[in-house]
């Protein structure tokens, strides 16, 4: 009997440690399938999100396309205004050098006639 006993419990230890190792590989795969649902979740969430995120950036993209070509236009603008006011302060200043040349040319007639009437006057004393 005492054979028969060592046996039978050899057998529960076995059967035991065979019974702990399919637990064992149990909750092994229950956490692979787990973890791979976790995965399988995930990438379906982010194929979700990728028209979102492909509208985001194009919207982004448009904004910044749309701010350069503003930027372009005003920069095209202020460059024109620019020349237009240089343009005009050029023409401004060749009108005031034209007002001055003939303020100094009527100046200069101006004093040759009161030389001139200056002259008269002298040869009319003179000759009274």
């Amino acid at each position: 009997d005492l054979h028969a006993r060592i046996m039978f419990e050899r057998l529960c230890r076995e059967t035991a440690e065979a019974e702990r190792a399919r637990v064992e590989a149990a909750a092994r795969e229950r956490e692979e399938n787990a973890a791979w649902a976790r995965n399988a979740a995930d990438a379906e969430r982010e194929r979700a999100e990728v028209p979102a995120k492909v509208e985001a950036i194009d919207k982004a993209e448009e904004e910044v396309f749309s701010a350069a070509s503003s930027s372009a236009r005003e920069s095209a603008e202020v460059d024109e205004a620019e020349e237009e006011s240089q343009k005009a302060t050029e023409e401004e200043k060749e009108e005031a050098e034209g007002q001055v040349a003939e303020q100094a040319t009527a100046g200069a007639g101006a004093e040759a006639e009161a030389e001139a009437e200056g002259q008269v006057t002298e040869q009319a004393t003179a000759g009274a």
